[in-house]
């Protein structure tokens, strides 16, 4: 509590304890929901503090454990407590630290955009840069030991087929496909030849329905029912 007090209010508040005004109205014990005016790395561990409450929150909800979280901070802020900001210590000095390598924060971008969504409001603590680089959906944040980015041109995709590029074509360009070119699509996504000839001749029943064949197919129904 010494170390990081920012936790405090936040898990109080997760696990509905009502705290003393000498604790909450301490600048020390201030809620932050940006970063503010804040230093990259106080607005770092200022994330962290929200996550951890976020996160670690079920367990101090028991009543014992929660009764402990109140009556600890009673006893280690009284009602004379200074209104100056609490002393640093070794600990929080070491985590500051750390949170002042940029990639350090770029890892914690990189944590905060796989996470749920729920989670996103968070990148407001962090410095613009690092959660606006180019990334892809399975890679939203590159780490900062690539050898090389994502183009947004295309240079970084040059030469491998685009399978959802029919969708910025039209259909009339899927409408041309035929049982060749269903062919080579399925050999590229099925090695096993059992398992593509059953595919495909589930395939050659909604030639009807499909009549540009797999590409087609694809297109109307999206990436979303490939992975499914």
């Amino acid at each position: 509590m010494r170390s990081f007090p920012e936790v405090v209010p936040l898990l109080a508040d997760k696990i509905n304890l009502t705290l003393p005004q000498h604790i909450r109205g301490h600048q020390s014990f201030k809620v932050s929901t940006d970063a503010g005016s804040l230093s990259p790395a106080l607005a770092a561990l200022h994330c962290l503090a929200h996550m951890y409450a976020s996160h670690s929150s079920a367990p101090w909800k028991d009543p014992a454990h929660a009764a402990w979280f109140l009556s600890t901070a009673l006893s280690t802020f009284s009602p004379s407590l200074p209104s100056s900001p609490l002393p640093t210590t070794p600990r929080r000095t070491a985590l500051l630290s750390l949170l002042s390598s940029p990639e350090t924060l770029l890892t914690l971008a990189r944590h905060i955009q796989v996470l749920e969504g729920t989670h996103r409001r968070l990148l407001s603590f962090l410095p613009r840069e690092f959660a606006q680089q180019a990334g892809m959906a399975c890679d939203p944040v590159p780490p900062g030991t690539r050898v090389s980015g994502y183009e947004l041109d295309g240079a970084w995709f040059e030469g491998v087929e685009d399978v959802w590029g029919l969708r910025r074509e039209g259909r009339g360009a899927a409408a041309g496909g035929g049982i060749e070119d269903d062919d080579r699509l399925l050999e590229m996504a099925i090695p096993d030849r059992e398992v593509r000839g059953r595919v495909a001749q589930f395939l050659q029943g909604l030639r009807g329905q499909f009549p540009g064949g797999l590409r087609e197919m694809l297109e109307r129904l999206g990436p979303e029912a490939v992975e499914d």
